[in-house]
C-alpha cells in the first residue's frame, strides 16, 4: 500500500508524479518566480507541510479578516427597505441618470455582490474552523507520515480559503459601491450630465477608477518592491 493506494498501476502512476514533482522543479516553475504568488505556491506545493503554529497563525488571520468583512457584507442589504429601493428605481428612470445607469441592474448587482461577499466569507470561516479543529488533533501536531499524507489534500482547502477570502472581499467592496450609488446623488453627474472615472467628485464610478487604484496600491507597492 502506498499513500492509501492499493492498486499497483495507480501506485506506479502516483510515484512517477511525485518523482517528477520535486522541490527543484517547483522552484523552476513560472509561478515560483512571481512575487507574492511564490509565497503561497511554496506553502501549498512544498514537500514538507508548514508547522502547526505557522498554520494556526495563518488560519487565525484569515478567519479574523473574513469575520470582520462578513459583518459588513451582511449589513449592506439590511440597510435598504422596499420604499428606498423603489425611490432609487424611479430616480434612475429619468435624466441624467437614465442615460448612464440602470436602476434595476444596480439593484441586481447589489444582490449578487452581497451574496458573493456573504457566502464567500462564510465559506472561508467554515473552512478555517474545520482546519483549526484538525490542527488540535495530536497526530497533526507532529511531522508524521499521516500528517504529510493529509497535507497533500488539505493544502487545497487552504487554497480554497484564500480564494474565497479574496472573492468575498471583492464582493463586499462591490456591494458597498452599489449601495452608495443607490443611496446618494452623484453631484458631478447631475451637474455635467456625464461621469468621470478618475474624478473623486463622481462617486458612481469612483470604485472603478481612483477607488480601485486605492485598494490595489498596497499590492502594487509590494510587487514593485519584490520585483
Amino acid at each position: 500500500e502506498f499513500l492509501g493506494i492499493t492498486h499497483p498501476l495507480e501506485q506506479v502512476r502516483v510515484k512517477a508524479v511525485i518523482k517528477n514533482f520535486t522541490p527543484d522543479n517547483i522552484k523552476d516553475s513560472t509561478a515560483y518566480q512571481i512575487p507574492v504568488v511564490n509565497i503561497f505556491f511554496d506553502l501549498l506545493f512544498d514537500d514538507s507541510p508548514p508547522s502547526n503554529e505557522q498554520l494556526k497563525d495563518m488560519l487565525n488571520t484569515f478567519g479574523l479578516l473574513a469575520a470582520l468583512l462578513l459583518t459588513v457584507a451582511m449589513s449592506i442589504p439590511a440597510s435598504f427597505d422596499y420604499d428606498e429601493l423603489d425611490d432609487a428605481l424611479e430616480r434612475f428612470e429619468v435624466a441624467p441618470y437614465a442615460a448612464y445607469l440602470n436602476g434595476t441592474a444596480l439593484i441586481q448587482e447589489l444582490q449578487v455582490s452581497s451574496a458573493v461577499g456573504v457566502f464567500g466569507l462564510g465559506a472561508t470561516i467554515i473552512a478555517v474552523v474545520v482546519m483549526l479543529i484538525i490542527t488540535a488533533i495530536p497526530q497533526w501536531a507532529s511531522q508524521s507520515k499521516a500528517r504529510i499524507k493529509y497535507w497533500h489534500w488539505a493544502r487545497w482547502t487552504v487554497l480554497w480559503i484564500i480564494l474565497n477570502l479574496i472573492l468575498g472581499a471583492f464582493g463586499t467592496f462591490q456591494a458597498f459601491n452599489r449601495m452608495v450609488m443607490l443611496k446618494f446623488t452623484d453631484f458631478y453627474l447631475a451637474e455635467h450630465s456625464s461621469i468621470s472615472v478618475f474624478n473623486p467628485e463622481s462617486s458612481f464610478v469612483f470604485f472603478f477608477g481612483l477607488g480601485l487604484l486605492w485598494l490595489l496600491l498596497p499590492l502594487i507597492i509590494i510587487l514593485l518592491g519584490m520585483g
